[in-house]
C-alpha cells in the first residue's frame, strides 16, 4: 500500500542546528485513508484526548488531496481545510510537513531537503527505511521510519521485527512498525486483530525509537475494552519518559553517522545505548516475552521494568 502523507506535531519546540526534532519520537496516530476526511480525523483526535492518551502527531493519510502529488486538498472530504488546519495550529500544532511515498532515494532525499529549506529543522518525512529486505530510502533521513505494512495476525509483528533488526544492521536512525498491523486478520472478527495482538504490538511500538498506530480495520483502544484502553494509555505514557532518552542517543546516532537508535544483537533482540528491548517470539509467536531495562548513567540508579506476555 502506496501512502502520502500530512504530518502534524503537537507540543512546539525551539531548534538550533539539530539532526533532527524531537517529535520524531512522540506517538502517532492515524486513520486509514478510507477515512481520510476533515471529520473523521477530528473525531479521532478528540477521542483519543477524550479517552485522557496523549497524542504527539497526526498523520493525514494520502487521500486527502485530489490526486497523487498534486499537494490540493480534496474539497470533497475537506470543505474548510484552512481553518482546520488553523484549528491544528492553535493547539500548538506546528506547520504541515508535507511528505510522500513514491520511487525509492533520489525522491525521499529531495522531499527531506527541500522541505528542510521551506520549514525549517522541524521538518521531517515518514518513510521506509527496509521493506522487502530492500533500502527505500537514504539512511541519514529517516528518523520517523515504518517498515511496511503487515496483517493483524502473528505472523504481522514477527515479520515487522524482522525489518526492523535489518533496518538497524544497515543503520537507519529510527523506525517502527504500525501497531495491531496495517491489514486485518480475517479469522480474528469484526475488529480486525485480537485484544491480546494489539496490546503485545502496542508494547513494541511503545519502545521502538518510532511509535505510531493506525491502518485497516479497528485501531482504538477504547473500541475493544475499557481494559485495553487502559493498558494502551500506561504505555503512551511510559513512551513519554523515554522520549528525553530516545531523542538524546539518536541526536548522537544522527551527528556522528555512526550507528541506529535500535541496534540488533540477534534475530530478536535489540540493543539501545543504556535499555534492552527483547521480544521473544515462539514460531507462532504467541508465546512472547517483553522485557525493558532502563539503565541511568548513576548505576545506583538503575531501575528495571519487566513485562511478560506469556
Amino acid at each position: 500500500m502506496q501512502r502520502l502523507f500530512i504530518l502534524f506535531c503537537f507540543f512546539g519546540q525551539s531548534l538550533s542546528s539539530v539532526p533532527y526534532a524531537e517529535w520524531a519520537h512522540y506517538h502517532m496516530v492515524w486513520l486509514h485513508n478510507s477515512h481520510t476526511n476533515q471529520a473523521d480525523i477530528q473525531a479521532m483526535v478528540n477521542s483519543y484526548l477524550e479517552n485522557r492518551i496523549s497524542v504527539g502527531i497526526v498523520n493525514i493519510d494520502f487521500r486527502w488531496e485530489t490526486n497523487v502529488n498534486t499537494f490540493m486538498f480534496n474539497p470533497t472530504g475537506f470543505l474548510s481545510a484552512k481553518e482546520k488546519l488553523d484549528e491544528f495550529r492553535q493547539k500548538e500544532v506546528l506547520d504541515p510537513e508535507v511528505t510522500w511515498l513514491k520511487s525509492r532515494t533520489a525522491y525521499y532525499n529531495d522531499s527531506f531537503q527541500i522541505l528542510r529549506q521551506l520549514v525549517g529543522e522541524e521538518a521531517l518525512i515518514m518513510s521506509r527505511p527496509v521493506d522487502y529486505d530492500l533500502d527505500f530510502s537514504p539512511h541519514d533521513i529517516v528518523f520517523i521510519g515504518w517498515v511496511g505494512d503487515q496483517r493483524g495476525t502473528y505472523d504481522g509483528p514477527r515479520k515487522a521485527l524482522r525489518y526492523m533488526l535489518e533496518s538497524g544492521r544497515r543503520h537507519y536512525v529510527g523506525f517502527g512498525s504500525d501497531i495491531g498491523g496495517y491489514d486485518t486478520d480475517p479469522n480474528a472478527g469484526p475488529l480486525g486483530r485480537t485484544k491480546e495482538l494489539f496490546l503485545r504490538w502496542t508494547a513494541v511500538g511503545a519502545l521502538s525509537s518510532f511509535m505510531e498506530n493506525s491502518g485497516d480495520g479497528e485501531h482504538f483502544p477504547w473500541k475493544f475494552d475499557k481494559e485495553t484502553t487502559d493498558i494502551y494509555r500506561s504505555w503512551v505514557n511510559l513512551r513519554y519518559t523515554l522520549v528525553p532518552y530516545l531523542y538524546s542517543e539518536g541526536t548522537k546516532v544522527a551527528i556522528y553517522r555512526n550507528g541506529t537508535l535500535m541496534q540488533p544483537c540477534g534475530d530478536t533482540e535489540v540493543l539501545f545505548s543504556y535499555a534492552y528491548f527483547l521480544p521473544m517470539l515462539s514460531k507462532s509467536g504467541k508465546n512472547w516475552r517483553l522485557i525493558a531495562i532502563y539503565r541511568n548513567d548513576n548505576r545506583a540508579l538503575n531501575r528495571r521494568l519487566i513485562a511478560d506476555f506469556l
